[in-house]
């Protein structure tokens, strides 16, 4: 650096508070022209790990990081580097940077405003905030600090409740004292906030009135200012010394730091998470953090944390305070105590009573319940107003137990908050769950009980991982059992309770939980009966009541007829694809469109050709369907054959097994968002109804949407049991859990899974068995058209079968071998030959040939070369093709051979020609990527 400031060899301004921007821009224009951007912010930000496959790239990208860091370092002044001396990398360098000084200019725009003031504007609600935070006590900053941070600010009237709710947090803590109830401890080095008057109130200094909470902005014209932070007077006007108005945002420590021994002292602080002090010598015990915790200081510097340990604060009387789990950070000056906010309600217990006056009863009840469990006395009760709180017996026994009492005023709910919020949480939640899962009214108690169980057993905040369980009782409650509330359940049925002939497993809904049983509460829809049970498997995401067009009431017939035919529905409540009745019939301008059917049978066989099993189905005349009326979207999301094949390569690699599931009727469990009507299904006709129609509660085949319905039900229930679709590819479904990787690839009906922990995948399968009638064919074998055989050594995979179907179809079975798919010289024109006189055997041929190229890349070029000529295909194309057939009929057993355990590698291999084709001279350019070796 020279003596203008200027950083010599780089041409800039050195940086400074007031050329952040500038500076940034020079520098990164800098770097990259030095090519060393990527390590500071680009794709290159993080170093590869450090061993031999990565060792040059590492030396390398250590070489550039270092070229940056020397780059950033001698260009900002020596009484910076303490903000970016832990960094290791060049990033974070910038990033702390960014953070310091990428800002508002506050006090300009404060100076801006006194001007503006001076010229009688109209002051605005944000300068009007600004005098206010101006304004405050020292006892303040830590508001002011974390208000900061916020990304949308309060408004003026928000800003008043806040600090209210501030002041009373330092009356709070101006009257906290760290003692027991026998003794204490010598807090004399312990620094508190100072109590303050009313916010609202008016006080008296230096002989003037000042009014502090209540503002108008005619008030802050031309007049003179009392700044608490620096305790000097400020005026509104343009001659203000911007200088002056700058110091005002400048935080301390107190009011008069001086008085503070940061060596021996040590600062309560509320809005401190953790312990924490710089001293390790006033550790008791001391071990190596092993956390990913940081702290960050009002600086916006970021600390990371050495070590951790426990510190014992010295009394009198032989009294003692431990401080446990407190982190040593070798930056700080200061030793922090946390001290947690109050929790309004630790724990929650709920009563249900049906007269008030057994509110008594319930209380004396409450009352023992937790001075047993807990071990001490109930010393202070706060309630509403209302009779039943407020009745002889209860006051008396209250009086006789000690307990002070405490009453809200009349219809002044917000002094009885806590109670308030707390019921209010409740009720929202019980409603959300009711309505998710269409219960009925009468079920609102167990919701409500079900609630209260599970909100006292769940983490409190993001920031608190301890439950009001967990803090109330010291221990941590296995939350593995929860369910979610009223969802279908099927509870084991004893053999001492059924026939031979009945039923294992009666259906049920989920209602909560016992407190006394390790169990699920269940009640019976049926006979209203409630049953707890271990025996009982879920089905989360269904519901007993189905939507809520089903809760409502049923009409026999719709008032309007169509064509000859009396539109009315026809009640069935079958599980898929059944008729349903409807709420209410359309008007008479709303006639529903009404498809015709049909009944379609179907051989379905084995790979080897044999008969597998005789289907038949019940079909939609789907087209006649009209866009924008009975259907909109169509596209359903399948799983690429390409992608069949990686995942098989990589099982071959991690020595993972293969599970293959197929779903039985997949489409039938699709839900519509059309109103569709179906005639009635042949052999099924109503004997009394024979005119009426069937409104299809589910999909059904033949249908345009029921692709894209299906795909729907299965990706919200696979994200419901944790997995989640990728991005660029939804059919491929991933749940990554610290070492457990499980892949579920979706191809219509048929699931393939993959992962290395069988309990997972075993679990996955018992849960898609309870919501789909699933079909395990154990470790693939056969997946579309892909023979798939697990070797010793690695995976096999051909198209054998597909390939001598293809051989036969075209009548090329005992033709003549051939050695190569196309003979080296083969040049074809598009005008060459004549013309063939049915082009339909060439296309199918040409397009069950690419079909052929998933697993015989060895003919993927030569398939390409002769699909050019689809549109007008001749004679010396058709011979073209049946040598390639040829060839295949040669090389019957040639597939893909996925080596077990080799190391990932993946190669890329290119060619082209230049200008190869004769009609147009048009180059032709090819790739292929290599994963494992391919054989």
């Amino acid at each position: 650096m020279d003596s203008s400031g200027r950083v010599v060899g780089l041409g800039m301004e050195l940086l400074n508070q007031s050329n952040y921007n500038v500076w940034k821009t020079c520098m990164e224009s800098y770097l990259v022209g030095e090519d060393l951007w990527d390590v500071v912010g680009g794709d290159d930000i993080t170093a590869l790990e450090n061993n031999e496959e990565n060792a040059k790239a590492f030396k390398q990208w250590r070489q550039k990081n270092a070229k940056a860091e020397f780059a950033l370092k001698r260009s900002i002044s020596h009484g910076m580097f303490e903000h970016i001396i832990c960094y290791k990398s060049a990033n974070g360098i910038l990033q702390t940077l960014d953070r310091l000084f990428n800002k508002r200019d506050v006090s300009q725009l404060q100076f801006s405003e006194n001007q503006l003031a001076n010229d009688c504007q109209p002051i605005s609600e944000a300068r009007m905030k600004r005098h206010i935070v101006h304004g405050l006590k020292p006892e303040y900053i830590a508001y002011v600090t974390s208000l900061q941070g916020w990304a949308q600010q309060p408004s003026l009237e928000e800003s008043k409740n806040l600090l209210s709710s501030q002041e009373s947090l330092a009356e709070q803590m101006a009257s906290l004292s760290m003692t027991y109830q026998d003794g204490g401890v010598d807090n004399k080095n312990v620094h508190v906030a100072k109590k303050r008057k009313n916010f609202n109130s008016k006080e008296k200094k230096d002989g003037a009135e000042s009014r502090v909470g209540a503002f108008d902005s005619s008030n802050f014209k031309k007049k003179n200012f009392r700044c608490y932070r620096c305790g000097g007077d400020k005026q509104g006007s343009s001659q203000s010394n911007e200088e002056d108005w700058g110091k005002c945002f400048m935080a301390r420590i107190a009011s008069n730091p001086t008085l503070i021994d940061f060596k021996n002292d040590w600062i309560i602080d509320s809005g401190c998470v953790h312990h924490v002090t710089g001293d390790a010598s006033k550790f008791s015990s001391l071990h190596l953090y092993k956390g990913k915790d940081a702290i960050i200081i009002t600086d916006n510097t970021v600390h990371s944390v050495e070590k951790e340990g426990t510190i014992i604060l010295g009394g009198y009387k032989e009294k003692f305070v431990t401080l446990n789990n407190v982190y040593h950070v070798l930056e700080l000056k200061a030793d922090v105590v946390h001290v947690g906010k109050r929790i309004d309600d630790v724990f929650t217990w709920v009563y249900f009573v049906k007269k008030k006056s057994e509110v008594f009863l319930k209380f004396q009840e409450f009352k023992e319940t937790v001075e047993r469990a807990l071990g001490r006395k109930i010393k202070w009760l706060q309630t509403d107003n209302g009779g039943e709180f407020t009745s002889d017996a209860f006051n008396s026994f209250c009086r006789s137990e000690g307990i002070r009492r405490e009453l809200s005023c009349a219809h002044t709910l917000q002094q009885n908050g806590v109670a308030e919020r707390k019921i209010r949480h409740l009720a929202e939640t019980c409603r959300s769950w009711s309505h998710a899962k269409n219960l009925p009214k009468e079920l609102w108690a167990k919701g409500m009980k079900c609630v209260a169980y599970v909100i006292s057993r769940v983490p409190l905040s993001p920031t608190n991982m301890k439950s009001s369980y967990e803090l109330m009782f010291g221990e941590k409650h296995n939350v593995r059992r929860f369910k979610i509330f009223g969802s279908i359940c099927f509870v084991h049925v004893l053999d001492s309770q059924r026939n031979k002939f009945d039923a294992k497993a009666r259906k049920c809904i989920f209602v909560g939980y016992d407190e006394q049983k390790k169990g699920w509460k269940c009640m019976d829809p049926i006979s209203h009966k409630f049953v707890v049970s271990r025996g009982v498997v879920f089905n989360q995401i269904s519901s007993y009541y189905g939507s809520t067009k089903d809760l409502e009431p049923k009409v026999t017939s719709f008032p309007f007829t169509s064509n000859s035919n009396s539109f009315a529905s026809q009640e069935k409540h079958g599980e898929r694809g059944s008729s349903s009745s409807s709420a209410n019939g359309p008007s008479d301008d709303e006639v529903p469109l009404c498809f015709e059917r049909k009944k379609v049978s179907k051989i379905k066989r084995n790979v080897d050709g044999s008969i597998d099993r005789y289907k038949a189905r019940l079909v939609a005349h789907g087209f006649s369907q009209k866009y924008g009326e009975d259907y909109e979207e169509t596209f359903s999301h399948v799983a690429k054959m390409t992608s069949v094949c990686t995942i098989l390569a990589l099982v071959a690699s991690q020595n993972w097994k293969l599970w293959q599931l197929d779903v039985k009727n997949a489409f039938l469990y699709g839900e519509l968002d059309k109103d569709i009507y179906m005639e009635q299904p042949p052999a099924y006709v109503a004997n009394s109804h024979p005119d009426f129609v069937c409104k299809l509660k589910k999909a059904l085949y033949g249908l345009k949407q029921v692709p894209r319905a299906w795909y729907g039900k299965m990706a919200q229930y696979l994200q419901f049991c944790g997995y989640l679709a990728l991005d660029s590819y939804h059919s491929l479904f991933v749940k990554k859990q610290s070492s457990l990787h499980v892949i579920v690839l979706l191809y219509v009906d048929d699931i393939i899974i993959i992962g290395n922990d069988e309990e997972e995948i075993a679990r996955l399968q018992e849960e898609l068995s309870i919501l789909f009638d699933m079909k395990n064919l154990g470790e693939l074998n056969h997946f579309l058209d892909l023979e798939v055989e697990s070797l010793e050594n690695g995976i096999f995979v051909t198209q054998r079968n597909y390939a001598k179907k293809l051989v036969a179809k075209f009548g090329l079975k005992e033709g003549k071998k051939h050695s190569t798919s196309l003979d080296i010289n083969t040049k074809l024109r598009r005008d060459e030959g004549s013309l063939l006189s049915n082009p339909q055997p060439y296309h199918a041929l040409v397009g069950n040939l690419i079909s052929l190229t998933i697993t015989r890349p060895n003919i993927a070029f030569s398939v390409g070369l002769v699909s050019r000529f689809m549109q007008s295909p001749r004679k010396p194309h058709l011979e073209a093709v049946k040598k390639i057939l040829k060839y295949v009929n040669t090389t019957l057993d040639m597939g893909l051979f996925y080596k077990k355990g080799a190391n990932f590698s993946l190669l890329g291999f290119t060619d082209v020609d230049f200008g190869g084709a004769l009609d147009n001279r048009k180059s032709t350019s090819g790739y292929v990527w290599d994963w494992y070796f391919l054989v």
